[in-house]
């Protein structure tokens, strides 16, 4: 028997981290292992097999809200407040507070970050988020290079919308900026991850076997990234936000 294409079968809403409502149609898809979420000319689909619910759907969605925020079009999506004095940030997962002070550039005092109060407050920041990321992963990938035996030729901090990091085959490690928010550990394990892309240049089983011989929690950061990675690509305002 051939099974027929997935076809409309139901509508609901979620309400968004932001608190906004957005709309989502459920297709019903004999083939469908499991549910999955995609976002379709600004529209969220939702697939699933036949036989599961509406409440396991619902639930799915729900638990999926932060990846459905970053994943709308800018036009839908919901755009970061301005950031503004005494508002929190994180830095390497723990937060410190914007405040106003003198000086040229932004610097950590204590559990703030002191910004010069005749400045743009965002491009400010995240000049300074750029330099901290290019220090501190400059240092981690030094102390990881001979533990794993490559020799990467540079590295690059970037602002990339839809990676945490990548290795070229000339020896580039790319880290984005945005990681330096999260926990150590986690920017740590992206690390890793992209120095043992200079030894395996795919996601075979032989990558995975390296990486994990290396970081053996690599499981429990890339959860850490799908559930939180879309508050991090949103910048600082998001990423500071209660969980």
């Amino acid at each position: 028997m051939r099974l027929r294409a997935g076809r409309p079968d139901g509508s609901g809403q979620v309400v968004l981290p932001d608190g906004t409502r957005q709309a989502y149609r459920i297709r019903r898809h004999g083939g469908a292992r499991r549910i999955s979420l995609r976002v379709s000319d600004g529209a969220l689909v939702v697939t699933a097999p036949p036989h599961v619910g509406a409440r396991e759907i619902q639930a799915a969605v729900e638990r999926g809200r932060d990846w459905i925020a970053a994943a709308l079009p800018e036009s839908r999506a919901r755009t970061p407040d301005p950031l503004e004095f005494g508002d929190r940030i994180p830095l390497l997962g723990a937060p410190v507070w914007l405040a106003a002070g003198t000086g040229r550039g932004a610097r950590v005092v204590g559990d703030q970050l002191v910004v010069p109060a005749d400045v743009r407050i965002g491009p400010t920041v995240e000049a300074w988020y750029r330099r901290i990321a290019r220090a501190h992963f400059g240092g981690v990938m030094d102390e990881w290079e001979p533990r794993i035996g490559v020799a990467p030729a540079r590295l690059t901090v970037r602002d990339q919308r839809s990676r945490w990091g990548s290795a070229s085959a000339t020896g580039t490690i790319s880290i984005n900026w945005r990681l330096v928010m999260a926990p150590p550990e986690v920017g740590e394990y992206v690390m890793v991850h992209e120095l043992v892309h200079l030894l395996h240049m795919d996601h075979s089983p032989a990558f995975w076997a390296c990486v994990g011989a290396h970081w053996p929690s690599h499981l429990a950061e890339r959860a850490w990234l799908r559930r939180h990675g879309p508050r991090l690509m949103a910048g600082p305002q998001a990423a500071g936000t209660d969980r």
